[in-house]
């Protein structure tokens, strides 16, 4: 049986590195939600060669060499005409500022499409794919859509 003082020495370590994880816990940058930015519209079409993408996806990484230093990162789906809308944090559209594009030919399976026409592998990494474009407020008739080649 624990004497008294033992006791009160258990009480008093167990409270203290309680307190101590329950501080840790508190710790840290809060997980980010997303900030609540302005968005615009954006839609466009794939083509490789001329020919519409039918699945993939186009992303939109921030170009932080051209000032964009968001962490948002707008992705479209590729559809079967080729067409793409992009969407930021489940929400339709895309910040403004500058964006490095990249695009895979890949099937929500995570397979590429063998009827699909494929772009050259360049487009798959930012640091690659040569794609950089404005998101704008207004933008005129066609201006995110990327023709790609093999």
């Amino acid at each position: 049986m624990l004497k008294l003082h033992d006791r009160k020495l258990f009480w008093c370590r167990f409270l203290i590195l309680l307190g101590a994880l329950l501080g840790l816990a508190g710790c840290g940058a809060p997980i980010p939600k997303g900030p609540d930015v302005a968005l615009v519209p954006v839609s466009g079409t794939v083509t490789v060669d001329g020919t519409p993408m039918v699945v993939g996806t186009v992303q939109y990484n921030p170009a932080i060499t051209k000032g964009n230093k968001s962490i948002l990162v707008p992705v479209g789906m590729i559809g079967k005409d080729g067409t793409y809308k992009l969407q930021t944090s489940g929400k339709d559209g895309a910040p403004l500022g500058w964006y490095k594009i990249t695009v895979t030919a890949t099937a929500p399976t995570g397979m590429p499409s063998p009827d699909a026409p494929t772009p050259n592998e360049s487009y798959n990494n930012k640091m690659t794919t040569g794609l950089e474009i404005q998101v704008v407020e207004s933008p005129p008739s066609g201006a995110y859509d990327f023709k790609l080649n093999k």
